[in-house]
């Protein structure tokens, strides 16, 4: 089954385009399954700013394939890199996403 994911990241200035990663998103059909870093307080304290991790945790309730599609074209402080495929499963691909853009 082909799955698609992205990164989701913190722009806090999106004229400066600074941005880290600070979950990833994994979706094949009607499956989504989200994972967020665990400890925000770095980039709370890199930023400088109040950064409540559950607003943007719950962005991503309820997502669907097309709600995550309009997403990456958001250009506020939130935002999704382009999708891309893997041919792993979705547990596969997003344990595999967890390691290359969150560790």
């Amino acid at each position: 089954m082909i799955c698609k994911y992205s990164v989701i990241q913190y722009v806090p200035d999106p004229v400066r385009n600074e941005r880290v990663n600070v979950g990833v998103i994994v979706w094949s059909g009607n499956i989504v399954k989200t994972h967020f870093i665990s400890d925000w307080r770095r980039i709370k304290d890199f930023f400088n700013c109040d950064l409540n991790p559950n607003v943007i945790k719950n962005l991503f309730i309820d997502a669907d394939e097309e709600k995550i599609n309009s997403m990456v074209c958001w250009g506020n402080s939130i935002q999704l890199s382009h999708h891309s495929i893997s041919l792993c499963s979705i547990d596969q691909t997003l344990d595999l996403a967890i390691k290359r853009f969150l560790s």
